[in-house]
């Protein structure tokens, strides 16, 4: 399996790659099939590497290990788990989706534009891929710079001029010198708390490591930063709205429904398992720029007047969510935080395919009082939007319901008065997708309205069909991503989690003392001993001790990781 994982990250920018090269010999329609080919062979690896992951298993399912740099720590280390799976598969999905629907505009599709969406798409995988954290960030910068360039070649000619190319660049650029300073001293921190003879950044590897807490502190600091600049975060946003108005809607599709988890990610790999007292400190502002981004993100929606930033506020709204998940330390907040993802995206994917269709009955205007009238001209139109439009306001029996009442019972074990802010975000996203709804297709006839334009094209058909028939089968089934997700997520907020208990049991300020569950149990907050940091008591009494060997956590020849036993 290992050539098939070099394989899902090498097949995209080599394709891409191949058909700029032999474009100007085989024609330019050789380079726009072979970049569809490319990712869908993308595609079938991912699920192919997916469905090699044990969901009861902590081990990663396929990796790979090599020298890069061993003069400075660095390693090329890849692999796949129950954390990142789904990812993957979602990650190839959309640029399916977003490759097949970019070939509907001629004058986009060309085999450089190809290219650059490749490219992005190698650095996104890379990125979830990687367990080497100079790898992590190397993909983590990369993985934006098509996604600049696309955007500038459309900028160039609109009325903002190269304004959103440079806020995106500003933004980025300063989140990912942050990171980088902070990956750094993470490996030489964890050298002089070791006492190793040489650095390393391999992931697992720091997250055994004792940093101090004080040092942790900035670490997470920096860390922050730049994962709530790419997701964006409030106030850390002033980027998306140039930007997304800017990027051309089949590059918005794969950027709005991808590039953000990347940061969400972030925080669940390398965050809350590398720095858990710094998470436990730093908790409750995570939590305060969640509810923040998920209450005035939602007003905005509701007040735009263009469907872009209707679409792009209440993604800021549902990563507000998908914050709050992971800010939880609960083992059902971080799978509700993954789960969200993904369904974010699905629901992403499909409405901004119908604002691109809608905008071009326009004749390219994007006001919602200039919009309306077409739901009796186009009524399969206005049907599929009504489904995206209920998956959208996370109506029962949908994937967006079952992610955010996994991440609103994280968060209620935590902090009751959290969650019940958060819930007032889900009555505002019925209120701005039904208006966006109405507005676009329920109200009379706008002036900018062509009544003799086509209902959907080829292309709009197939992708359309293709992404809501995926949402639908998540909604339908969503234990296909929550059955692998679900000891990833325990294991990446387990550290965080036993820290979190202990500190609030000593001081008797746990909020939610009275449910907090005994370890390895379902109910209340259920933390493994077996990856609690060392010294740290447990709810349930038992104690982490730092010792050689391998020490069992409840019962006689119970394995638990080197250098830990559990005692009562």
């Amino acid at each position: 399996m290992n050539a098939v994982l070099i394989a899902l990250l090498a097949v995209p920018a080599a394709t891409g790659l191949l058909g700029v090269l032999a474009s100007p010999l085989l024609g330019r329609k050789f380079a726009v099939g072979l970049a569809g080919l490319g990712t869908l062979a993308a595609f079938v690896l991912a699920v192919i590497l997916a469905f090699e992951v044990d969901p009861s298993s902590r081990e990663a399912a396929v990796s790979i290990s090599q020298k890069w740099i061993p003069s400075l720590g660095m390693r090329f280390e890849l692999a796949v788990d129950g954390l990142n799976a789904a990812l993957l598969v979602l990650t190839t999905f959309v640029w399916l989706i977003g490759t097949w629907w970019s070939m509907r505009d001629k004058d986009l599709a060309t085999p450089e534009y190809f290219l650059l969406l490749a490219l992005g798409q190698s650095a996104v995988l890379g990125a979830f891929l990687a367990q080497d954290l100079i790898l992590f960030v190397l993909f983590f910068d990369l993985m934006l710079l098509p996604f600049v360039l696309i955007t500038a070649r459309a900028a160039a000619d609109g009325p903002e001029g190269m304004r959103p190319v440079v806020l995106l660049l500003v933004y980025t650029l300063v989140g990912s010198l942050l990171m980088l300073v902070a990956s750094v001293a993470l490996g030489i921190l964890a050298q002089d708390a070791t006492g190793a003879g040489s650095v390393t950044f391999n992931i697992a590897t720091l997250a055994n490591s004792p940093i101090d807490p004080t040092d942790q502190k900035w670490i997470l600091l920096a860390l922050m930063a730049a994962f709530l600049i790419k997701m964006p975060i409030v106030p850390l946003h002033g980027w998306f709205a140039p930007a997304y108005r800017a990027m051309p809607f089949p590059a918005l599709v794969i950027f709005a429904a991808v590039l953000s988890k990347v940061a969400a990610y972030g925080f669940l790999k390398i965050a809350l398992p590398i720095l858990p007292d710094a998470v436990v400190s730093w908790r409750l502002i995570l939590v305060i720029l969640a509810l923040v981004s998920i209450i005035y993100a939602s007003l905005v929606a509701f007040t735009t007047n263009e469907p872009r930033l209707v679409l792009g506020y209440s993604s800021i709204a549902q990563l507000g969510f998908i914050l709050l998940g992971i800010s939880s330390l609960d083992p059902a907040g971080a799978q509700g935080a993954i789960f969200q993802s993904i369904t974010h995206a699905l629901v992403v994917v499909p409405a901004v395919i119908l604002v691109a269709v809608i905008t071009e009955r326009a004749n390219g205007v994007e006001r919602l009082d200039q919009l309306g009238g077409l739901a009796k001209r186009a009524p399969v139109l206005t049907a599929l939007f009504l489904v995206v439009a209920l998956a959208w306001l996370a109506m029962p029996g949908t994937g967006n319901f079952v992610a955010e009442y996994l991440v609103l019972l994280g968060q209620w074990r935590v902090a009751p008065w959290a969650a019940i802010i958060a819930a007032i975000g889900v009555v505002l996203a019925a209120f701005y997708a039904l208006r966006l709804m109405i507005g676009a297709l329920q109200n009379a006839r706008g002036d900018a309205i062509d009544e003799d334009a086509p209902e959907l094209g080829r292309f709009d058909g197939v992708a359309l069909g293709v992404s809501i028939g995926a949402l639908v089968l998540l909604s339908l089934v969503p234990q296909l991503v929550l059955r692998t997700s679900e000891t990833a997520g325990r294991t990446a907020v387990s550290p965080a989690r036993a820290l979190y208990e202990s500190e609030h049991r000593a001081g008797g300020t746990d909020e939610s003392a009275a449910e907090a569950g005994q370890s390895g149990t379902d109910g209340g907050f259920a933390v493994d001993p077996a990856l609690a940091p060392a010294g740290t008591e447990l709810p349930n009494g038992t104690a982490v001790e730092e010792v050689e060997g391998v020490a069992p956590p409840g019962e006689p020849g119970s394995e638990v990781p080197a250098q830990t036993k559990v005692t009562r």
